[in-house]
């Protein structure tokens, strides 16, 4: 049976389905088709024998005959469209709300409902997962879910959605992600420091950032660091407590003339009675290309609403493959960040 399939294959050009290696093994197709996806359901020696047959028919699955098969496998299953939806801590409801609105653009263009779904930490990660289900959700564009800037451990129902995280936040499990670059956005303001005519720029962030970043903000300054002889060389701060008394300490005793940080660091220095730029200019890491409420800060700006469309295209790509729960081998798309002038950076003697 295996040798006519394959000839009727070559030689007629019929596609060899799953019901060929079926027929070939004396099993249902729907064993094949499970075996072939990796479902647990199946057996490691099934899987391997059924691998091994396809492998000799030649089979090759059709994604867009997939795709159309899931299609009307969920269409008998529910009368609305399939849903996605952004699932965000309430801290943060007001700042993604026109991160929320490009990914709803994005999600109706490819044919799903949306939803921004607002996390509340006195509920289970169990009754969100029920609720997120019963709402037809999908697929989840995950964002952080709690005000501390630490690294997360969310325990939702993964194997019943497709999910994609903004940002490195979460701990485990490791997830798809997308996100900006952090280690451009840090090289660049360091090349906007040296091009307005600063000759002592220094990063201060906090430890738990940086490590949520993947230390990428450390490993991009360090590395420019040592591209400069040794006496223009700042060491850069990065600590846990105290960082508004520390950065004031630091800046005297290493002569930094700009700061490159998160714009709170700068809201916290002039608090104290630093003068912006007059005292100390600042780069922020961390300007939104949506978010018109801090034009004042000049920095590395990354375009949220592109990776709004690109955090709904990769759930996209999930579900029509009939990807969902944990990945095996993680992926993470980054998207530049681009340079945004502003009123906390002049151009100083020699630029």
């Amino acid at each position: 049976m295996r040798t006519l399939v394959r000839s009727m294959s070559g030689e007629q050009g019929r596609r060899v389905t799953l019901r060929d290696v079926a027929a070939s093994l004396g099993v249902s197709h729907s064993t094949v088709s499970r075996a072939l996806r990796g479902a647990s359901s199946i057996s490691e020696k099934t899987r391997k024998r059924v691998q091994a047959a396809a492998d000799e028919l030649g089979y090759r699955p059709d994604p867009m005959l997939s795709a159309l098969a899931r299609y009307r496998n969920d269409g008998a299953s529910r009368s609305s469209k399939a849903r996605l939806a952004l699932v965000v801590g309430p801290h943060l409801r007001a700042r993604f709300s026109a991160f929320s609105e490009a990914a709803r653009v994005h999600a109706e263009l490819l044919g799903y409902d949306y939803e921004l779904y607002v996390w509340d930490e006195k509920m289970s990660a169990r009754r969100h997962s029920q609720i997120l289900k019963s709402r037809g959700v999908r697929g989840i564009v995950l964002c952080p879910l709690i005000q501390k800037l630490e690294m997360e451990h969310p325990k939702l129902a993964w194997d019943d959605f497709s999910v994609i995280t903004f940002g490195r936040f979460v701990a485990e499990p490791k997830l798809d992600c997308v996100s900006e670059n952090q280690f451009h956005a840090l090289r660049l303001c360091l090349q906007k420091a040296y091009e307005f005519g600063y000759k002592r720029p220094g990063l201060v962030t906090l430890e738990r950032t940086n490590i949520r970043v993947g230390d990428r903000y450390r490993a991009a300054f360090d590395s420019f660091m040592l591209t400069l002889p040794e006496e223009s060389r700042v060491p850069a701060l990065i600590t846990e407590h105290g960082i508004q008394d520390k950065a004031e300490e630091w800046i005297e005793s290493e002569g930094v003339d700009l700061l490159i940080g998160h714009q709170f660091i700068g809201e916290l220095l002039e608090a104290k009675g630093w003068r912006i730029p007059e005292d100390i200019a600042f780069a922020a890491l961390d300007k939104q290309g949506s978010d018109v409420s801090v034009t004042c800060y000049a920095g590395a700006t990354h375009d949220d609403l592109e990776i709004a469309r690109l955090a709904i295209a990769a759930l996209n790509d999930q579900i029509t493959s009939g990807l969902s729960g944990v990945p095996k081998s993680p992926k993470t798309v980054l998207l530049d960040t681009y340079w945004s002038d502003g009123k906390t950076i002049v151009e100083v003697g020699g630029a």
